[in-house]
């Protein structure tokens, strides 16, 4: 599905998830953080997505990850054209 696309999705998802665990470690939530994720992926593959943020974005306004490329791309040239 949207496997063939830039991974960042995904990276960002785990980075993201990664930190909060890192930034709260007084509170010890590191394996309950490391399970929702695990538990994340395992849908998401089972779904036949690559990762968790494809599934999600798959319920989204945008669609798919392509969608909100485009979109930033449209909105950059525009902020160029504008300077």
């Amino acid at each position: 599905m949207l496997a063939s696309l830039s991974p960042f999705p995904c990276q960002a998802y785990v980075s993201r998830g990664s930190k909060a665990s890192d930034e709260y470690s007084y509170l010890h939530v590191g394996p309950q953080v490391k399970s929702i994720r695990q538990h994340r992926l395992d849908r998401a593959a089972t779904l036949g997505y690559g990762c968790f943020a494809d599934l999600s974005m798959d319920t989204k306004m945008a669609s798919n990850v392509e969608n909100v490329h485009t979109l930033i791309a449209s909105l950059l040239a525009r902020g160029e054209n504008t300077s």
